[in-house]
């Protein structure tokens, strides 16, 4: 069995992106070791940068990014961490 310490981190850090798929607007809700996020870079299917933010400040552990400009495709929402990717998750934008 675990110690205690390791399942109280792992169950504390929390990242959810929702809606998904999107309209108008992208959140992140972010937890525990997550509150420490750098930057968030969005790429579309073809890998071209569409959405870089550096020294994020989350309001109530929620970053919500307006994506009314974005065009209806993939996207792929990269979170860095002290200069480490520390994960990439897939993103869907509908049309308006």
């Amino acid at each position: 069995m675990p110690p205690d310490g390791i399942n109280e981190l792992c169950e504390n850090d929390k990242l959810i992106i929702y809606p998904n798929p999107s309209y108008e607007e992208l959140n992140i809700q972010i937890s525990g070791t997550y509150n420490n996020l750098n930057e968030i870079v969005i790429y579309d299917a073809l890998g071209q940068i569409v959405f870089e933010s550096e020294d994020l400040i989350a309001s109530d552990n929620l970053l919500s990014i307006n994506t009314s400009g974005f065009c209806k495709g993939i996207y792929y929402i990269k979170l860095i961490q002290n200069n480490k990717t520390i994960t990439v998750n897939k993103w869907i934008k509908v049309s308006n």
